[in-house]
């Protein structure tokens, strides 16, 4: 979970480290936005259906995950 919200800190400071940076890391950045919406929507599943309970501050984690997925996607050129 850390390393994943360290490695987006770290795509929206390329522009400043150089442009030689941002293409090939963009391709992992939206890669691993996409497996971590997917497996913040298996942890909502095993919350809900497994444990039959739900946590407030993975709620939080899963609703940030999913809006990063959502601006990744619609809006590549504003990420």
């Amino acid at each position: 979970g850390i390393g994943y919200y360290f490695l987006l800190g770290v795509y929206l400071l390329l522009p400043v480290l150089g442009p030689q940076f941002i293409d090939s890391f963009q391709f992992w950045a939206r890669f691993v936005t996409i497996i971590a919406a997917i497996f913040s929507i298996y942890l909502l599943f095993i919350q809900t259906a497994v444990l039959k309970t739900l946590c407030s501050w993975c709620l939080i984690a899963i609703f940030i995950n999913i809006l990063i997925f959502y601006f990744f996607t619609l809006f590549p050129k504003l990420v």
